[in-house]
């Protein structure tokens, strides 16, 4: 989903929500729940061509939309964060310097790697987990053999059970 504002006259501005028709983005459908649970409902939609894609767009106004641009923000940041986080735990564990984790990994298949990487998202999705640099972009910042270890003691247990 991308966000525009413009402005308008007298300090107001007008918001765009464009969401992608043909491939949606994993947080258009959370961004859709959280607007239709607070009650906000466009004023205008319509549909344009943006970046030689389909896009279905859902117009406000800066002040009916409001402080709920920062809860928008906030779950278009957590999606981000889920899409790093993910691979950087897939790499650390394809990589990473425990030996034993990486031939592991590397046995298992990649579905079966994969299941294991959702598996450990919800233990490293967490603000600790995060560094942003001063251009604001978002790097992940976990210990290789901390990851590695969890995904053991996952895939033991998962055999087990």
């Amino acid at each position: 989903m991308i966000i525009k504002v413009e402005p308008r006259d007298w300090n107001m501005a007008s918001v765009f929500l464009l969401f992608d028709t043909e491939e949606p983005n994993p947080e258009d459908e959370r961004v859709r729940t959280y607007l239709d649970e607070c009650g906000l409902v466009p004023k205008r939609t319509t549909r344009t061509q943006v970046e030689d894609r389909e896009r279905e767009v859902w117009s406000f106004g800066s002040c009916y939309l409001g402080l709920h641009l920062q809860a928008i923000a906030e779950i278009q940041r957590k999606v981000l964060e889920r899409e790093v986080l993910t691979i950087e735990v897939h790499t650390l564990l394809k990589e990473g310097p425990n030996s034993a984790a990486r031939d592991r990994a590397a046995g298992i298949g990649e579905e079966q790697l994969w299941a294991a990487v959702e598996g450990l998202l919800d233990e490293y999705h967490r603000d600790s987990s995060f560094a942003t640099d001063d251009d604001g972009r978002i790097s992940v910042a976990l210990d290789a053999a901390e990851v590695q270890q969890s995904f053991l003691r996952v895939v033991s247990s998962d055999t087990r059970g």
